[in-house]
């Protein structure tokens, strides 16, 4: 059975919305990390623009704190390459604390034993620099509304 909710917006116009349209929702909110500060930038621009929140880091611990405070997170997008080893050490323990998180890796330059590393550590789904933003729209949809079809 599907359980509807009444949502009435600051119009006071009302509509019928199920549980899981809600959950969709909630899981729109994406934590882009990278510690290139333009990448953010614009990929913070092109995900608001698409309707999605977001939350912008440029290195693991804020990253782990914004995780920690923020329940909306559905999807994590990080590069591949920031300071030290973060990135992969950032991305094995959101797979230990938040394992139903999504997440995106982006990088410029893959080896096999990168993305065997990545698989390895539960990441489906990784992305080439420089992004082609039609396809990575894609990717984020995808990852993010297969949890809602139980993948």
């Amino acid at each position: 059975m599907d359980v509807c909710y009444r949502v009435t917006n600051s119009m006071h116009h009302s509509h019928e919305i199920s549980q899981k349209e809600m959950e969709m929702e909630q899981n729109k909110t994406i934590l882009l990390a990278d510690d290139n500060v333009q990448i953010l930038r614009m990929l913070n621009s092109f995900f608001r623009r698409a309707g999605y929140r977001c939350k912008l880091c440029t290195c693991g611990e804020e990253a782990a704190n914004i995780l920690r405070n923020d329940r909306d997170i559905g999807l994590v997008l990080t590069d591949h390459k920031m300071p030290g080893n973060e990135a992969l050490q950032m991305v094995k323990e959101i797979r230990i604390k938040y394992p139903d998180i999504k997440i995106v890796v982006m990088s410029g330059n893959y080896s096999d034993d990168t993305l065997l590393e990545l698989k390895g550590i539960g990441v489906r789904k990784y992305l080439q620099k420089p992004l082609e933003l039609r396809q990575l729209q894609m990717t984020i949809q995808e990852e993010l509304f297969s949890s809602m079809a139980g993948e």
